[in-house]
């Protein structure tokens, strides 16, 4: 089993709610909250610049793909 689907199963993540081409999920209001509240600040700097790196990251292979599939 996927690292996401443990986490769907396990209630942690849920699908968000769009309409786009790509599926989007999103941590559950009160794990996110948890998480913040225990993180030490440092931590959450470092947690935060992660998941900016992973977005810059998807849109840029977005960006990519459909330029590729527009040759």
């Amino acid at each position: 089993m996927g690292a996401l689907a443990e986490l769907i199963e396990h209630s942690l993540v849920a699908r968000a709610d769009d309409t786009g081409p790509v599926t989007r999920y999103r941590l559950l209001e009160p794990v996110r909250r948890h998480t913040v509240e225990t993180l030490e600040p440092a931590d959450r700097e470092h947690v935060r610049r992660g998941v900016a790196r992973l977005a810059l990251r998807a849109g840029r292979d977005t960006v990519r793909g459909s330029e590729a599939a527009a040759t």
